[in-house]
């Protein structure tokens, strides 16, 4: 189900996660994409997530959920044994939403690509990324473009 761009907000992200939930469908990509969804929706990504039996790939790219939203959605992640793409691009997320997020590849073994793009991840960010990868196997792509990954580096 792709509906990227559509600027439907939390209210209408309200309403299909909640469609989408009573639906018990199949549906296995959602991109929500680019549709001024802030950390309240990502409380609605959140429920979906921990209930979805078929979603392999969510996009939440270009939205602006920050890092209350993305601790929100790490913490379903952690209970979700299906998706497998995740992306988080461009959503203002800082150190504290990347480190939610690396907390939850420690326990997800089902994520394999993880897309954090055009965020402000900061030193302490790019550092809790590295020392989660030292342990996790699953995760085969992370993309991290334009987040100024060396000039962290350094930093960190």
């Amino acid at each position: 189900l792709h509906l990227h761009g559509n600027g439907f907000g939390n209210e209408g992200l309200r309403v299909l996660m909640s469609a989408l939930s009573a639906h018990k469908g199949k549906i296995t990509v959602l991109d929500i994409g680019n549709n001024n969804i802030t950390s309240e929706g990502s409380l609605y990504v959140a429920e979906f997530i921990k209930v979805t039996k078929s979603l392999r790939w969510l996009s939440l790219y270009m939205d602006d959920v920050g890092d209350e939203g993305a601790e929100k959605v790490a913490d379903a992640l952690k209970q979700n044994k299906t998706i497998s793409t995740m992306d988080f691009g461009g959503n203002n997320i800082h150190s504290r939403g990347v480190t939610a997020i690396a907390e939850t590849l420690k326990e997800n073994e089902v994520l394999t690509t993880l897309e954090l793009s055009y965020n402000p991840i900061g030193p302490e960010g790019v550092k809790a990324l590295c020392d989660v990868l030292k342990f996790n196997g699953k995760l085969q792509t992370l993309k991290l473009g334009w987040c100024q990954v060396i000039q962290n580096l350094i930093e960190a």
